[in-house]
């Protein structure tokens, strides 16, 4: 994981024995693999919220590239015709409510 060799961790070890003593070492060494384990929880949890954000991004554009091609169909003739937003038809249906009065 930190690419320590054999000498290089027994070299840690003995630091470690010297300077935290020989009874609070494992308590320590305990500490230090749970909060590795956090760190390496997070860095997955936010890897995993970066792919969701790229997947959202593609949905968008997908969508973005159906809502193009949904602006022109194709007549019985082959011909491309335009499409309407039908809410400004109904818009266009709708009695104006402030003229009532």
């Amino acid at each position: 994981m930190f690419d320590l060799s054999w000498s290089e961790m027994f070299v840690v070890a003995i630091v470690g024995l010297l300077v935290i003593g020989p009874e609070e070492l494992p308590a320590v060494v305990r500490n230090c693999k749970k909060v590795i384990a956090k760190i390496k929880n997070t860095a997955k949890e936010f890897t995993s919220a970066i792919t969701d954000i790229d997947e959202i991004d593609d949905i968008k554009k997908e969508a973005q590239k159906l809502n193009e091609d949904m602006k022109t169909i194709i007549d019985l003739e082959g011909n491309e015709q335009p499409t309407y937003d039908i809410s400004d038809i109904i818009k266009e249906k709708k009695p104006d409510k402030t003229s009532d009065n």
